[in-house]
């Protein structure tokens, strides 16, 4: 069975995390979550958040470093989602898809909203690492984490993606 592959990017801005509601019609209905999108074939991780960032949220991605990564159910496939620090990006976000809606949260409160389950890790990762407070300049990312998602060999698999993890032995 494929992966679905999935990209997500955090963006912090004066100590808060940019987080977008999932509209009530769709998967994960009404769920705050970090923007992103599935990776379409053809693409790299970057190329679809910017793609994701730019259709979601109306910004456009000038640099992104890889974060971490968390794993999940999509509808009974396995989920592969990275996360990317998003270091720049120009224009001001804003909730594009109908029924969605965006906000600026500190820790405090993103900690208290509903999150699909691979976030969750992840935000609780950036509470840990913040010391409590999130900074646009700190990179908690842990060892390693970054060279694993830039190496990740992604090929196009029936009706997916997946990993050849052949190619990372």
């Amino acid at each position: 069975m494929s992966h679905v592959l999935v990209v997500a990017g955090i963006a912090i801005r004066d100590g808060r995390l940019l987080l977008l509601r999932r509209p009530e019609d769709g998967a994960c209905p009404g769920l705050w979550e970090f923007p992103g999108g599935k990776i379409e074939p053809g693409e790299t991780p970057f190329d679809a958040l910017a793609r994701e960032w730019t259709e979601e949220i109306g910004v456009t991605v000038a640099g992104a470093e890889p974060f971490a990564f968390s794993t999940g159910d999509a509808g009974g496939r396995p989920l592969i989602l990275l996360f990317f620090k998003v270091t720049a990006f120009s224009g001001e976000p804003a909730a594009l898809l109908p029924g969605s809606s965006l906000r600026w949260s500190p820790a405090e409160e993103a900690a208290l909203l509903a999150m699909p389950a691979p976030d969750a890790p992840v935000l609780a990762s950036l509470i840990r690492e913040g010391n409590g407070a999130f900074k646009g300049t700190e990179t908690p990312a842990g060892p390693c984490v970054g060279d694993f998602l830039r190496r990740l060999p992604v090929v196009a698999a029936r009706g997916g993606w997946a990993i050849d993890w052949e190619a990372i032995r």
